[in-house]
Order: C-alpha cells, then structure tokens, then sequence
C-alpha cells in the first residue's frame, strides 16, 4: 500500500525545509488521514511519515485530545476540529475568489468629478468648480 502518493509536502524551491519537524509532521500526518478516510494505524503512519512511532504516537496524542483527530479499533480519523478548519479554509478560499469575481462598484458623479478635478491640478490645468444639483463638477475653464 503506499501512502505517499499525493500526500507528500511540496519543498521549497532551494530544497530546504526551514518549518520545525513536528509541523510539518502534523500537517503531512493530516493531509494522509485526509487521503484515507477510513483511518490510518500507528504503525501505518509512522512508515509513511518516516518518524518513529514514539514520535508519530506523540503528535497523535495531541491531536486526539484537541479533537483533531479521533481514534477507533487502532485506526486514526480525522476529528471533528480538522473537518471544521477544512470547512471553514474552503470557505476562505472561496470568498477569496468571489471577491476577485466581484464588479467593481460604478462610481458616483461627484466622485468621478472629484477624480477629474484631481488630474487637472495634477497635470497644471487651471479648473473652476460649478454645482449642479447636489453634484460637483469640474469643468476647464
């Protein structure tokens, strides 16, 4: 069975790994679990994740109280917390590109005037201002 495939961290470009090891053990072990819903063992986890089973049986206690993950017959599950941050990181990632989405609210009279206004001193034309029901306008003179 390999477990390593599609599970594995990308490393960055200069092929160094600067993150500290249980964290990037955390986050590999989770991303694994993710891959198999159905559970992981100790002994499973600890080979795909090259760790010892001290090690991985540490992270996976941490994980388990903090309801992160949950343990059944042996085998490790994902736990309610990291089915919540999933849900709430898809959720970003989705408004995310919603608001990429999004038009661009038009823009008012008065604003566009004031922007009009804003190039003309910019660019040393002279200006006069002329109010017109409730809106400015820039006008050259």
């Amino acid at each position: 069975m390999d477990l390593n495939s599609g599970a594995n961290p990308q490393r960055n470009t200069l092929g160094e790994d600067r993150a500290p090891m249980a964290l990037t053990r955390v986050l590999h072990l989770l991303r694994l679990l993710a891959d198999r819903p159905g559970g992981l063992s100790l002994a499973q986890l600890s080979a795909a994740l090259e760790a010892p089973k001290t090690s991985v049986l540490s992270l996976l206690r941490g994980l388990t109280a903090h309801c992160y993950l949950q343990r059944k017959d042996g085998l490790y599950r994902l736990g309610p917390e990291s089915l919540a941050m999933g849900a709430q990181l898809v959720a970003a990632r989705q408004s995310e590109a919603a608001e990429r989405r999004a038009p661009r609210a038009p823009q008012s009279s008065s604003s566009a005037c004031f922007d009009a206004m804003c190039q003309q001193v910019l660019q040393g034309r002279p200006h006069r201002t002329v109010r017109r029901d409730h809106h400015m306008e820039a006008a050259r003179q």
